[in-house]
């Protein structure tokens, strides 16, 4: 038997070093503050999944810098 769908997921929790990163950027807040849960959910889990602290925040760097262009 299929479950049935309940409604839209909700949105992913951030992470503190991923939500500095974008509040620190205007560009990136306004733009992070448009996206759906589901590509918010996409940056979330592509952060953490980097397993170097160094790996993390390049993926922060370059997540703040792609988001004002989705």
């Amino acid at each position: 038997m299929a479950k049935k769908k309940t409604g839209a997921t909700p949105a992913p929790a951030v992470p503190d070093d991923l939500a500095a990163a974008i509040a620190g950027s205007t560009a990136a807040a306004a733009a992070w503050a448009a996206l759906s849960a589901s590509c918010r959910r996409e940056y979330v889990a592509w952060v953490e999944e980097a397993k170097r602290p160094a790996t993390r925040q390049a993926r922060i760097a370059k997540a703040v810098d792609m988001i004002p262009e989705v």
